[in-house]
């Protein structure tokens, strides 16, 4: 076995500036249409690896409630990626959380394309980018959108990525909460409310939204955020309800839940005017992160 090298990757959370839900398949799987934004708030990953006659994944974390086992999203991406590659190896992946844990801002999704994206130098790069990409979406549908970063149109299961024009660059407070929301719950509460998701047309939103990124129009863009799991998931989660009222009240141009929440996030248009908020959200219990866009 040779000796073991190692590198540290910034995992960046996600919020989604825009997020409609188009239909529900046969399958019980849901269409979407999303602008995911990357943000500087990060995860660390620190991953070693060596070849080795035996495949052997261990994990550590610094938040004592998240699986080091095979249930951790990381060490199923870490076995799927030597199994593709045809590699035996020992690996080891310390993950430092700073991303709030099932809180819609694909903290576990972004840990896992942090280890592939470190497996795949350490390793020699034993798989092409486009096997990468399919590998993310057999894992999970946030994944393929962490791989790439930055801005970009996510489609049919979250998959499918189109990189965006954005010359916006945001001024943000990401707000969590101690509530739990589930996503096949939250999924479930769309599917009350909206039936098939048909007759529903939110392009004029969507399109103002895409104008304003490529315009480096911060306040287009707050202007035209949306997320339809606001109206089902909100009214249940009064912590999270409450952090984005807070938000409004204090001077952020428009705050929101990022995907399937409870975290919130809220737009601002200077550093004074998001400094005055987050002491009044800390005033009130909750423990905002400042963060940028990341374009």
């Amino acid at each position: 076995m040779k000796n073991k090298v190692g590198m540290e990757v910034r995992a960046n959370g996600k919020i989604n500036l825009y997020l409609d839900v188009l239909s529900r398949e046969e399958s019980g799987f849901h269409t979407i249409k999303s602008i995911m934004q990357s943000v500087s708030l990060c995860d660390r990953a620190i991953v070693s690896a060596a070849r080795s006659n035996a495949t052997d994944i261990r994990i550590t974390c610094d938040v004592p409630y998240v699986p080091c086992d095979e249930r951790n999203i990381a060490h199923k991406a870490a076995m799927k990626y030597l199994m593709r590659s045809g590699i035996s190896a020992e690996v080891n992946i310390n993950l430092q959380k700073r991303i709030p844990v099932s809180g819609g801002m694909a903290g576990g999704s972004t840990d896992a394309a942090a280890v592939l994206t470190a497996l795949n130098k350490l390793l020699g790069s034993a798989l092409p980018l486009d096997e990468l990409y399919k590998l993310c979406a057999e894992l999970g549908s946030d994944i393929p959108f962490c791989l790439m970063g930055k801005t970009a149109l996510c489609e049919g299961h979250g998959e499918i990525l189109t990189p965006l024009e954005n010359r916006a660059k945001l001024m943000l407070l990401i707000v969590p909460s101690s509530e739990i929301v589930s996503t096949p719950w939250a999924y479930s509460k769309l599917d009350e409310m909206f039936g098939d998701f048909s007759g529903r047309d939110n392009e004029a939103k969507y399109m103002a939204l895409t104008n304003a990124l490529a315009n480096g129009d911060a306040k287009g863009v707050a202007s035209n955020i949306y997320n339809i799991f606001e109206d089902a998931i909100l009214p249940e989660r009064p912590i999270a309800r409450r952090s984005k009222e807070l938000m409004l009240e204090n001077g952020a141009l428009n705050a929101m839940m990022s995907g399937s929440g409870p975290t919130t996030f809220g737009i601002f248009e200077n550093e004074e005017a998001r400094t005055v908020a987050s002491n009044i959200l800390k005033e009130n219990g909750y423990y905002p992160k400042i963060a940028e866009s990341m374009v």
